[in-house]
């Protein structure tokens, strides 16, 4: 009986197809967990658990917001901007996540999405529009953190001023 001995390297053909795929087979868990984490954070925005939403985002987070500055960097000027935004409402915060698409790799992922945000605030104003949304994650130790997220609203250029009637 003769045994062939082959390493990766004379298979490169094996080689990716293999790694393709223990890809295509992960992908759909990795998925799924960036999709969790997601929910997981429009829950805790929704009940303005601060410790609960900070848990969720890397230490060096860089956040692009509707409202200036241009950017917050770093969880402690995140959980400034977002202790400044949670005492603004008289309720819950709403937010529905609508057209999710996520892309997901080992160690890196993103997700790009449409998020209703409901409510009152404390001004009586109604709040009911939609948000244009990216993230960024990063893994490590198993666990996904979202390392950059980017809020925007469409902008009419002619006016200047944000568009908060559009539906998906």
């Amino acid at each position: 009986m003769v045994t062939l001995m082959t390493t990766w390297e004379e298979q490169p053909d094996a080689r990716q197809a293999g790694e393709m795929q223990r890809l295509e087979e992960t992908m759909p868990a990795m998925e799924a967990a960036i999709r969790e984490l997601l929910e997981s954070r429009s829950a805790a925005m929704g009940a303005k658990d601060i410790e609960r939403l900070m848990s969720l985002y890397s230490n060096d987070v860089v956040y692009f917001d509707l409202v200036p500055p241009l950017r917050y960097v770093g969880s402690n000027a995140l959980r400034e901007r977002f202790l400044d935004w949670f005492p603004r409402w008289s309720g819950p915060i709403g937010q529905e996540l609508g057209q999710l698409d996520v892309a997901a790799g080992d160690a890196v992922a993103a997700a790009w999405m449409l998020i209703r945000a409901r409510g009152s605030l404390k001004t009586g104003a109604k709040v009911d529009y939609w948000v244009r949304v990216s993230n960024a994650f990063r893994r490590s130790e198993d666990r996904w953190t979202i390392t950059h997220e980017h809020v925007s609203l469409p902008v009419d250029m002619r006016s200047r001023t944000a568009v908060l009637d559009l539906t998906p």
